[in-house]
């Protein structure tokens, strides 16, 4: 029996023709802003709540927990303006998260992104970044 050309009639290779589908490449920073969206934080919960009642800015246009450069997640975003807003917790007043926030607002400000940062339960807070976010839409 000659080996060479059964391996020529039966070329094995064949049956593999079909091409692979490329895989997706999905960052476990995508997985956790989808884990963030589907369970929000209570700070973001009352700042969506309060958003979501304003009259002068259409809170449909502005996305929530949404990744950006592949690096942040910015709680709210608004993709036209390339506006973030930050709902800041109990846990950013400690000194290590100050400065992480600090560089993060540095790193998008040079990206052309604008930044708002928002103490979550302050109604002073809120107030101001609504009117900031008026006056810079009109």
């Amino acid at each position: 029996m000659n080996w060479g050309k059964i391996k020529q009639q039966h070329n094995y290779r064949t049956y593999r023709k079909r091409p692979k589908k490329p895989r997706k490449r999905v960052l476990k920073i995508h997985r956790y802003a989808k884990e963030l969206k589907a369970n929000l934080p209570a700070s973001e919960e009352w700042f969506w709540k309060l958003f979501k009642k304003q009259k002068n800015i259409n809170s449909k246009e502005w996305l929530s927990n949404t990744v950006i450069c592949d690096k942040f997640i910015a709680d709210v975003y608004h993709t036209k303006s390339k506006t973030i807003i930050e709902v800041d917790g109990g846990y950013h007043q400690d000194p290590k998260q100050v400065f992480k926030d600090q560089l993060r607002d540095l790193s998008l400000r040079k990206r052309g992104y604008t930044i708002h940062r928002v103490t979550a339960y302050s109604q002073e807070s809120f107030e101001n970044t609504i009117k900031k976010l008026t006056t810079n839409t009109k």
